[in-house]
């Protein structure tokens, strides 16, 4: 459901910021996730989306895994773009928008 969802994705993202072992980077992981995950996930995202994101986490752990920097930079990247669009979707559809633009 949605409330998995948004949690699996939370944990991921507070985890690699972790993983980073900054207290900054974390501690504004950790806001950005409790600001934004329910909006992300509770906004008609569905097993499409959700299979997408664990696939692009799962490349991007990968990369972590393999010191692979510039991969991890770039994937990293492509997936808060994706995200940005969802939220400005989801922004939309809560203001009555009625087209999905991609």
């Amino acid at each position: 459901g949605v409330g998995d969802r948004t949690r699996a994705d939370s944990r991921f993202h507070v985890e690699v910021a972790v993983a980073a072992a900054s207290e900054r980077l974390t501690r504004d992981e950790v806001a950005i996730q409790a600001e934004l995950g329910l909006l992300l996930w509770g906004s008609g995202a569905g097993d499409d989306e959700a299979r997408e994101a664990a696939e692009q986490h799962r490349a991007i752990a990968l990369a972590i895994s393999r010191e692979d920097a510039v991969l991890a930079r770039t994937l990293a990247e492509q997936h808060v773009e994706r995200n940005t669009h969802r939220l400005i979707e989801a922004r939309i559809e809560l203001h009555g928008g009625a087209s999905r633009a991609r």
